[in-house]
Order: C-alpha cells, then sequence, then structure tokens
C-alpha cells in the first residue's frame, strides 16, 4: 500500500446547488508576480486582491489570513495542535527550520492601509479599509510580501529539494451571512475560502522543474531562470510544487461528455517505478468524480508527488 501523500492540484470540488437564488457569495481574484530562491528558500512576491463585495453588507475592514506564520514559533495554533497529537518535531525544531511572512505593505489607490494582526493569532489579521466598501462594488489592495519556507512539516515548505508551496499568501477569510470567519492555520480546515480568479507568474531558477494549479499558459527564458505564467478561474487556491528531479508524465482525459482534461504527474525520479500508474490513478478518479457529480469543472487536473510523511524527514 502506498503510504504516499498525493497533492492534488486543483480547486477544492464543491456542489453549489446548497445554495438558492436568494444566497450570495464573495468572490476574490488574485494577480501576483513572484520570485522563488531554492537556495534561501524565500519568496518574494507582488500581489494584487481584487474584492467583489456581493453582500447585503457595507465592509469597513477585510480579514486577512497569513498561515505561513503558522510556522513562526511554538506559540501558534498549528504548534499546539501538533502537541495535543503528540508531534513534538515542530516544537523542538530549530528557528532557522521554521518559517514566515513579513514586508507586508498594503495600499489602495495608493493610500496605504492599515494593518492589524490578531491579539491572539499571528497569522490572521484586520485590514482596514481606506473607505466603506458598498454592497455591490468592488475594492483593488495592491501588496508585496516576503516568505521564509519552513522545513516540510505540514503542507507547505521543503525536503531536501522539493518545496510544496501551498497557503502562502496573504487570502481574504470567507464572509458570509453569519460574518467573517477568520481562523489559524491548522492541519485541517484550510479550504475554506473564497472562490475567485487567479493569474500568477512565477521566476525561478531553470534547473528547477514547476507545476502548479491552473494552466500553464505563458512561459519565458532569462539567463539561468524562467518565467511561467499560470491562470486559472473560478477556483479556491493557488498551490505549486517544484524540484530539480521531477519528472513529468503528461496525457489527455475525455470525459463521456467530451470535455477535454489535460492530465499531469510530476514524479521525483527515485519514485518512478512506485508512480508508474500515476495517471491512470487520475484517470480513475476523475471519471468516478464526474459520475456522481457532473463533469470536473476545470480543464486540468496534476498529481504531485513528494511529500513523505509528518515532519518532512
Amino acid at each position: 500500500m502506498l503510504l504516499k501523500l498525493k497533492f492534488l492540484l486543483g480547486c477544492l470540488m464543491i456542489s453549489l446547488s446548497v445554495f438558492s437564488q436568494k444566497k450570495w457569495q464573495q468572490q476574490v481574484d488574485h494577480t501576483m508576480q513572484v520570485r522563488f530562491d531554492p537556495a534561501a528558500r524565500t519568496l518574494d512576491a507582488e500581489q494584487l486582491i481584487t474584492y467583489h463585495n456581493n453582500s447585503r453588507d457595507t465592509l469597513h475592514y477585510i480579514y486577512l489570513h497569513i498561515w505561513p506564520n503558522a510556522y513562526k514559533n511554538d506559540h501558534t495554533a498549528f504548534s499546539e495542535q501538533l502537541l495535543i497529537n503528540n508531534r513534538l518535531d515542530f516544537y523542538f525544531s530549530k528557528e532557522e527550520d521554521r518559517g514566515y511572512i513579513n514586508r507586508l505593505v498594503f495600499s489602495s489607490n495608493n493610500e496605504t492601509l492599515e494593518w492589524i494582526e490578531d491579539s491572539l493569532h499571528q497569522d490572521f489579521g484586520k485590514l482596514m479599509l481606506a473607505s466603506p466598501l458598498p454592497p455591490g462594488e468592488s475594492v483593488s489592495i495592491i501588496n508585496s510580501f516576503h516568505v521564509q519556507l519552513p522545513r516540510l512539516f505540514s503542507r507547505s515548505g521543503y525536503k531536501n529539494d522539493f518545496f510544496a508551496i501551498t497557503q502562502w499568501y496573504p487570502k481574504p477569510a470567507v464572509y458570509d451571512e453569519a460574518g467573517w470567519h477568520p481562523m489559524p492555520y491548522l492541519d485541517q480546515g484550510e479550504f475554506f475560502n473564497e472562490f475567485g480568479n487567479y493569474d500568477v507568474q512565477i521566476t525561478l531558477p531553470s534547473r528547477y522543474k514547476l507545476v502548479a494549479t491552473g494552466k500553464r499558459v505563458a512561459e519565458e527564458i532569462s539567463g539561468g531562470s524562467y518565467t511561467v505564467r499560470y491562470q486559472q478561474d473560478n477556483c479556491t487556491d493557488f498551490a505549486w510544487f517544484s524540484s530539480p528531479d521531477f519528472v513529468l508524465q503528461t496525457d489527455t482525459l475525455v470525459l463521456p461528455s467530451g470535455k477535454q482534461i489535460d492530465l499531469t504527474a510530476a514524479v521525483l525520479k527515485k519514485n518512478q517505478h512506485t508512480w508508474e500508474n500515476s495517471l491512470n490513478w487520475l484517470r480513475e478518479a476523475l471519471l468516478t468524480r464526474s459520475s456522481w457529480l457532473g463533469d470536473y469543472p476545470w480543464s486540468v487536473m496534476t498529481i504531485v508527488d513528494g511529500y513523505q510523511g509528518p515532519g518532512g524527514g
């Protein structure tokens, strides 16, 4: 039996039929440019958040998750969760093995916005808007930030030359009829997000291979690095994975309806034999889910090998 955790890049498949016509849902679009330095294990990014207020309420602030700070020290909800689960690797880890997000600079209409970190949790806070955001209106927020990646204690981080980059950027919490739902990062529950459109450019060294959420729409090589652009609409998150040891396997799947889906398996060279049926796993999973819920709503699905278990090894 395989003990590897299989990462499925794509958006969480959620049936929206539970919402009546009178219900509303916020939309949050992200445009980002990020430079990845695997030697330093850092990200430096520019971000444009477009927040569409589809609610009936006027908003004066937006709660933002900054979940890389879950790995900042042993005073986070994530650290406490691991202790409850009898995992001590993070609690006793070295400072250089931990991670964080900083250098946050938020602005809108050339006006710097006030950022208020939560008094109990280091990995979410409140962003005060320069002016009230009425129902039916949108606000564009520009941000820059820096991330120090942790060792792979959970879903995001590094193990040797393998990098899993998930929950890595400031992201608004869900706002619904019950109000705001800010939450600290834990090993479960982080897919409770607003839907939106993503346009992300990633620059990284040429020897590192890359797979990510969405469709690869452009690539540009410059010296010893290259930049790849991904786009995905109506999605709840954007994750990416990188390693110089990836072997990329690709194929297509045509659903009974005729819809075509591009399949990719990013497999570490040392595990090629174990993962030789990875594309078949994808086909079976997509055909089964599509028969249950209707056609898979996106045109890309990727599976990634690399995570070896708690603690990241």
